[in-house]
């Protein structure tokens, strides 16, 4: 039964991360609330709303006659219902790609050209194109120095205290 209400959730998001941006997120946008690749309208993503409805629709017929323990329900929704999990990943996923492609949303599959956060390696980093930060960095007004950094062993020591 979770099926029929995550699975088109799942579509959506392996479409959005792998399809349309291409596994590419802007880690600096993911710490900021509006005006970011992730804001949408309003804190809204209204084109996984009609995807996930999509999905979800032609399934919970299925469920409702099992669980409602209806006597000899249609043979259609009850096998639609065991097939839950494809169908409202696969239909979802399907109408959020095209919505994407027919309203396509500005920032997909950009990402962060400096490597503000110190995610990647320096062999990732010259591989993908990025520009990693020396130190001394700024990160949103807060100045960082490399003798402000405490071991692994002083923030142990001082979580203890």
């Amino acid at each position: 039964s979770f099926s029929v209400f995550l699975s088109p959730i799942m579509g959506i998001m392996v479409v959005d991360f792998y399809l349309l941006r291409k596994g590419r997120i802007q880690l600096s946008h993911l710490y900021r609330v509006k005006d970011t690749s992730y804001w949408y309208t309003k804190g809204i993503n209204w084109r996984a709303i009609p995807a996930w409805i999509c999905g979800w629709a032609p399934t919970i017929g299925g469920l409702v006659v099992t669980v409602g323990g209806l006597q000899n329900p249609p043979r259609a929704l009850v096998q639609l219902y065991y097939m839950a999990f494809l169908v409202g990943f696969f239909v979802s996923g399907t109408i959020f790609y095209l919505l994407n492609l027919v309203f396509p949303y500005p920032g997909l599959g950009k990402y962060d050209e400096v490597d503000v956060y110190q995610t990647f390696t320096p062999h990732e980093a010259i591989k993908l194109g990025v520009v990693q930060v020396v130190e001394p960095q700024v990160l949103d007004g807060i100045a960082i120095r490399s003798d402000d950094k405490k071991t692994e062993a002083e923030v142990i020591v001082e979580k203890s205290l």
